[in-house]
């Protein structure tokens, strides 16, 4: 997985580099008393504005989720459209903690490690004795980024809240400013509980990945190691020098 989708897991790592601050948001759509509007322009307006309003209010909350997240850990289940050879779902467990570091755990069908101590990236790939290291640093200004660096996510997204047709929830849709190798991410979270519950990502290539989490822990503490990586004896490691975005 980690030489045939290398793209994928580039926006897998940058998708862990970022906070969300939301964009600014016009609500002045009313329109002044005596301007001739008639009844129905005022109700097609008012509706308008209380989407708006509804919007601001997807967004702000999904901003207050990501400020208070310090650390992580929770189960997922990812799937890939198209699916790879061997089967379309993978299921593992995500560790994340403030600033720039994170641990995706692949553990089924085939285990996988993508690592970051905050300043390198490790992609670990067991079955080919193979591990690429790459410079965290190459990836905070990827348009991919969204999960660990502190930055406000306005400085590299536009959004659009819509809904999460497969939880039938509002969810956030983000679009980098800047051309790299993430298209978008959808972000749902639980509507009464501070829980991330559905992450969806179309790479620059139109293939989609989508990661649904449970037995999410928020704010717990993970050993320092949980985020450290060392080649096993014997495994080829590569240096990736690319940008990532």
């Amino acid at each position: 997985m980690i030489v045939g989708k290398s793209r994928l897991l580039i926006a897998l790592a940058g998708l862990s580099l970022a906070w969300l601050a939301p964009a600014p948001f016009d609500t002045g759509l009313a329109l002044a008393k005596g301007q001739g509007s008639t009844k129905s322009e005022e109700r097609d307006k008012a509706a308008s504005r209380e989407q708006d309003q509804s919007d601001f209010a997807a967004v702000t909350r999904l901003q207050q989720f990501i400020n208070r997240l310090q650390t992580l850990e929770a189960r997922f289940v990812q799937t890939v459209d198209p699916p790879p050879a061997g089967g379309a779902e993978s299921r593992g467990t995500f560790y994340a903690d403030k600033p720039n570091r994170f641990r995706w755990d692949y553990q089924t069908p085939h285990k996988q490690e993508i690592v970051s101590d905050g300043e390198t990236i490790w992609y670990y790939d067991p079955d080919l004795e193979q591990a690429t290291k790459k410079d965290a640093k190459s990836l905070e200004n990827s348009p991919a980024s969204f999960l660990v660096s502190g930055k406000p996510l306005e400085e590299n997204f536009n959004w659009l809240v819509v809904r999460d047709e497969i939880l039938k929830l509002p969810a956030v849709r983000l679009w980098p400013k800047k051309e790299g190798s993430l298209q978008e991410i959808t972000v749902t979270l639980h509507p009464e509980q501070e829980e991330l519950l559905h992450l969806n990502l179309v790479d620059s290539m139109g293939n989609r990945s989508s990661f649904r989490f449970s037995q999410s822990r928020l704010n717990v503490e993970l050993p320092e190691n949980r985020f450290s990586f060392t080649p096993p004896p014997g495994v080829d490691v590569i240096l990736d020098k690319s940008s990532g975005s």
